[in-house]
Parts: structure tokens; sequence; C-alpha cells
């Protein structure tokens, strides 16, 4: 298979955001990644441009959302792929296994950014602390803009959509019911991200085919800060990928 940079041949990239994200996180990707991926990014409701809809706080019922806006552009042949960060992660993972219920199909790879793998938990409750509490934890992460946690107005704004977001990932509960992915899966983190090595590490039972790492000098959101450096990484693997694909038609 020969690719061009023709949208009718090219990957495409889905793309779910950290909580409290939109899809413009990855508007910096459009002009640098890869000529032959189409970025997708999937907006939940409650964020973004659907921030006029209601929040969802079921796994089920984001997945299902989720699913509607991505079925259309699986109704072809095209080759596919998928990026999270931390519950944008939580999200691809789950993702990956309803389109493989729904048409039978899994991605070529998928990258998984600032999280721990799936069958760790949370063990704090954040999303229910009062106001106060629950901004002083968030503002540990960073991520947030100066002008919001500054500013009352949008953080009153910011604060369900953040709320909503933290209680999905904490409500979370991977029990081990998939088999080992038939896919490379390719592991991102900042090395001063509140993770452990074996916890990273952990993500490797999680592809029958292979799992590679990627480390970046910053914290939680080195996607924003180290934004460059990912999405380098990204395309160096889909020219690996498309490479391989390339030389397998002589």
């Amino acid at each position: 298979m020969l690719y061009s940079h023709s949208n009718a041949r090219k990957i495409r990239l889905f793309a779910f955001a950290y909580a409290g994200g939109s899809s413009n996180i990855f508007n910096s990707w459009r002009k640098q990644l890869h000529p032959d991926v189409e970025l997708i990014p999937i907006e939940l409701p409650g964020h973004g441009s659907r921030m006029s809809e209601p929040l969802l706080e079921q796994m089920d019922a984001v997945i299902e959302s989720a699913w509607k806006d991505m079925r259309d552009h699986l109704q072809d042949d095209r080759e596919f792929a998928f990026v999270g960060h931390s519950m944008g992660s939580m999200l691809a993972f789950e993702m990956i296994h309803k389109v493989h219920r729904e048409t039978g199909r899994y991605p070529i790879c998928s990258f998984f950014a600032g999280r721990v793998p799936p069958h760790i938990s949370r063990d704090h409750q954040w999303g229910s602390l009062p106001d106060d509490q629950f901004m002083e934890k968030v503002r540990t992460l960073g991520g947030l803009p100066d002008a919001v946690l500054e500013h009352e107005e949008l953080l009153q704004l910011f604060l369900p959509i953040l709320r909503a977001d933290f209680r999905l990932v904490e409500d979370y509960r991977y029990d081990g019911q998939y088999p080992p992915l038939p896919l490379p899966i390719f592991v991102m983190t900042g090395e001063q991200d509140n993770m452990t090595t074996e916890d990273i590490h952990s993500w490797s039972a999680y592809s029958a085919v292979s799992c590679d790492y990627f480390t970046y000098p910053d914290g939680h959101f080195f996607i924003n800060t180290c934004a460059d450096q990912v999405i380098q990484d990204v395309n160096n693997t889909f020219t690996t990928i498309i490479n391989n694909r390339n030389s397998s038609v002589y």
C-alpha cells in the first residue's frame, strides 16, 4: 500500500484530551503532524465547542457519545490510530475496544500519555471535595492557565467541567476483561509526573506486539510544554509504520 498526501489514504488519528481540556489542545498538531496522518480530535459533550451540551460523568455514556462522533470516519478501510493524554488515555483505551466490538477492527497503534495503566485505580476522590479544596488539588497538577485561575467567572465556568471529568476518572474501574491488544502501543510520560517507573512499565502487559516508551523533561502536562518533541515522536512513529507498509509491496 503506497501513501500520498491525499485525504483518501491518510491514517486517521483520533485524539482525546485530558480532564477539563478540549479538542483545541491539539491545535498545534495540525500544522506539524505527519502529512500522511489526519488528526481527528474528539470533543466531549460539555467541553470546548460543545460546552452548551450537558456534561457526562458515566463511562458508558462518554464512550457512546464518542462512538457516534467516530463511526462515520470508520466506514471505509482507511487505517486509524489513537492518542490520549491522562483522562484521554483512559478514553482511548476504552474506545479501542468499543471500535473493535462495533467493527471488528483494531487501530494500527495507540499512544497513551500521562497516565498509569487502566488496572491502577485512582485512590483519591478530588471530584467530591469543596470548591476551594478541589481547586487547590487541581492547581498542584498545573495545566490551567493563570488567566483562568485568577479570574473568578472563568473559574466558575470550568469548575463543573473539571468535576465531571475527575469523577469520570475516579470512578473508572478496569477488571482485566480485555486480552492484550494486537497492536504496538507507545507510552508517553513526564519525568516529573507523579507515577512510579514500575507502574509506567506495567503498560507492557497491554500489548501482545510491543510497548515502547517516550519520556519528556516536565511534569503531567508535558503534552503542552513539550508539544514539539511529542509531535516529533508521533511523526517518527508513523514514518516507521508507513515505511514498513510501503516496503511490503515489493
